[in-house]
C-alpha cells in the first residue's frame, strides 16, 4: 500500500508529459535480467498529453515480467481532477496473486478503480536493497530499446 496527498495543484507543467510520484528500484540496470526489480507510479497530463483519460500509471517489473505503463484509475479521473487546487488523498494497493496483479486506486478514501493485470508468470522476490525516490526517477524508465526516440517498454 502506498498513500500520498496532493495539494493545491492548479495545473500540470507545460514542459513535461508526466510527473513521477514514486520510483522504487533495486539498482539492477539490465531490465531483462531475472534480478531486475522496479516499481514506478506516475501521473500524466502535461505538455503533449490530453487532460482526458486516466491520470495515474503504474509500472511494476520483476525480472522481465510484470506490467508496464498501466492506467490504474478510472478514465473519468483525469488531469483536471488532480489539478483542481484542492487537497486530495490517494492510496494505491498492489497484491500479487499467482500470475495476476490486483491493483486498487482510492481517491479520498473511496475506491476509484480496481484492476487485475496478467503478469504472465508468478512474480519472484526482488533481490538486493530497494532504493526509493519520491518525486523523481532514479534513472531512465523501464526499457532498454528506443524506436524513433521513444523508449520501448517505457514512456
Amino acid at each position: 500500500m502506498f498513500q500520498f496527498s496532493s495539494g493545491l495543484k492548479d495545473a500540470f507543467t507545460t514542459t513535461t508529459d508526466k510527473e513521477v510520484v514514486l520510483d522504487l528500484w533495486n539498482g539492477i540496470t539490465d531490465s531483462g535480467s531475472h534480478d531486475y526489480g522496479r516499481l514506478t507510479l506516475e501521473i500524466s497530463g502535461g505538455a503533449s498529453l490530453p487532460t482526458t483519460g486516466s491520470v495515474f500509471y503504474l509500472t511494476l517489473r520483476s525480472g522481465s515480467f510484470g506490467v508496464t505503463n498501466k492506467a490504474i484509475c478510472a478514465s473519468t479521473y483525469n488531469a483536471a481532477s488532480i489539478a483542481n487546487g484542492a487537497w486530495q488523498h490517494h492510496t494505491i494497493t498492489i497484491k500479487a496473486a499467482n500470475t495476476d496483479l490486483d491493483v486498487r486506486y482510492y481517491n479520498n478514501g473511496l475506491l476509484n478503480s480496481g484492476s487485475l493485470f496478467d503478469t504472465t508468470t508468478t512474480l519472484a522476490d526482488v533481490p538486493n536493497n530497494i532504493n526509493a525516490y519520491i518525486g523523481a526517477l532514479q534513472t531512465s524508465s523501464y526499457g532498454d530499446l528506443y524506436d524513433d526516440d521513444i523508449m520501448v517498454g517505457g514512456w
